[in-house]
């Protein structure tokens, strides 16, 4: 085993959510004691840029210790609980200042267990408290098409960022009767609106990110590249060492978290040219 020497690794800190999303990707299980991650944080992050994530962090909020102890201002949730004065106020005393809501506009009743009321008003919430909102929207088959209609209404709703992802057929998403996965024309077609909707808006008024399992636009010259194995991975509360979040417990791991020091198997090499994550389900028929 060597020792991995990248530059970042992402906890993934828990498996327990209060909701059950037929298009979640996440394939791993466990939780992690925060007290016992607090104190290997303290001792990694001398070497390595450190970031938290999880399914519902909030349901343990002793995890907001970890977040502040390595600078993280931004939190990711499904919403549920931030309807919570006394959850919302515990953000702002742990340096909070940007949260990520799950929010998929006309999908949203159609793949999540929260419908579209509940969210638009925590929003709104949210954004009235000064909070940095930051919309994330999966994209489908079926909804591909309406990136320009997406970022208007994130526009309205004042919301700093809007990022979208895509549908992976991974974790509970494998379960699903239909297939949302886009094809090449779908996603060529999701580029060009993504490429329209940034020259519409101004980064000061909505900053329009999306998710690197899209992979590299192939017909315009961009500035992606996939960190993962050789500048990032992904641990997991037993351990394991993965390339990537989204492939955490749905592909073998790579190395292992061993006495406070992350190793991996091998010297593994990756074209960061490429997503990892879209090429290795792509080849496992996912």
């Amino acid at each position: 085993m060597i020792e991995f020497c990248g530059k970042k690794i992402i906890f993934m800190l828990c498996s327990d959510c209060n909701i059950k999303c037929e298009h979640c990707y996440i394939g791993y299980k466990g939780n992690r004691d925060p007290d016992e991650i607090l104190r290997i944080t303290k001792e990694l992050k001398k070497k390595y840029d450190i970031f938290f994530n999880g399914t519902e962090i909030l349901l343990e909020l002793k995890y907001l210790k970890c977040l502040k102890e390595v600078g993280q201002y931004s939190i990711m949730s499904n919403g549920i609980l931030l309807k919570d004065e006394k959850i919302r106020q515990q953000l702002k005393k742990y340096g909070i200042k940007r949260i990520g809501i799950s929010y998929h506009m006309d999908m949203q009743n159609k793949i999540s267990k929260i419908n579209d009321e509940y969210i638009l008003s925590l929003i709104r919430t949210l954004v009235n408290e000064g909070f940095e909102v930051k919309l994330m929207t999966t994209i489908t088959n079926k909804n591909y098409y309406k990136i320009l209609e997406f970022c208007e209404v994130a526009r309205n709703l004042k919301v700093h960022t809007i990022k979208f992802t895509n549908f992976l057929r991974s974790g509970n998403a494998k379960n699903m009767k239909e297939d949302l996965t886009l094809n090449k024309d779908q996603l060529n077609t999701f580029f060009n609106l993504l490429k329209e909707a940034r020259r519409k808006y101004d980064k000061k008024i909505l900053n329009i990110a999306r998710c690197g399992t899209f992979g590299n636009n192939i017909e315009h010259k961009t500035n992606f590249s996939c960190p993962a194995i050789t500048n990032q991975v992904t641990i997991t509360p037993d351990n394991k060492v993965y390339p990537c979040f989204f492939l955490a417990g749905v592909v073998d791991p790579i190395g292992e978290l061993i006495n406070d020091k992350v190793y991996l198997y091998e010297n593994y090499k990756h074209n960061c040219s490429e997503c990892i994550t879209k090429n290795l389900l792509a080849n496992r028929g996912e």
